[in-house]
């Protein structure tokens, strides 16, 4: 009998093992000999799914932004006031959780590096626009239409600049203080009153 071979599994792994690769070497790091190496398996083990490290890169966009659909689906499902919704949001986009902040490593060693890389344009213009529909979707009701595109770019901006901080100087900004900023955030383009609870 056939022995079963979990491919979506497979292809998972390979891309995780990517990611964790980019995290702590950047691009120079990510080669099909290393993620097989680290698979503990042979090359064709990686090449049977991906036959260049364009191609692995390419699947992790795509499979990190399918993870990030899902989870931002379960967050919204547990509540239906639309600011704790937004809270809920902004401290899932920031690095306050051990798996976010080793992807946002990874995410911008690529983006450091994206010169060397064709497709990480592609990556990053697929992870902008995933972030910028839910920050619209988010925002929506709590923001007139007029100034939407406005406070997107600005909670864009933000929690970009806040991920960057965090990775650059994980013990200072911590958890707690990435939520801070968030709720003053808030509070500054009028989305939330002042003396709202903090998470």
């Amino acid at each position: 009998m056939p022995r079963h071979v979990d491919h979506d599994g497979r292809r998972s792994r390979i891309v995780k093992v990517t990611m964790g690769l980019l995290a702590t070497g950047g691009l120079r790091a990510v080669t099909i000999r290393e993620v097989a190496r680290q698979l503990g398996g042979s090359v064709t083990l990686v090449t049977h799914y991906y036959p260049t490290r364009s191609a692995i890169l390419d699947d992790l966009a795509s499979q990190l932004i399918e993870i990030w659909r899902q989870e931002v689906a379960d967050i919204d499902a547990g509540t239906d006031e639309p600011i704790e919704r937004l809270r809920q949001y902004l401290a899932w986009a920031l690095p306050t959780r051990a798996e976010a902040l080793r992807r946002e490593q990874a995410r911008i060693r690529l983006l450091a590096e994206r010169e060397s890389e064709p497709s990480a344009t592609a990556t990053f213009q697929a992870f902008d626009a995933t972030m910028r529909w839910d920050l619209r979707r988010h925002l929506e009701g709590l923001v007139d239409d007029e100034s939407l595109e406005f406070v997107v770019d600005l909670l864009r901006v933000a929690v970009t600049g806040v991920t960057v901080l965090a990775v650059e100087h994980e013990g200072r900004w911590t958890p707690k203080k990435q939520l801070q900023f968030a709720d003053q955030l808030l509070v500054t383009v009028g989305i939330m009153e002042p003396d709202s609870p903090s998470p």
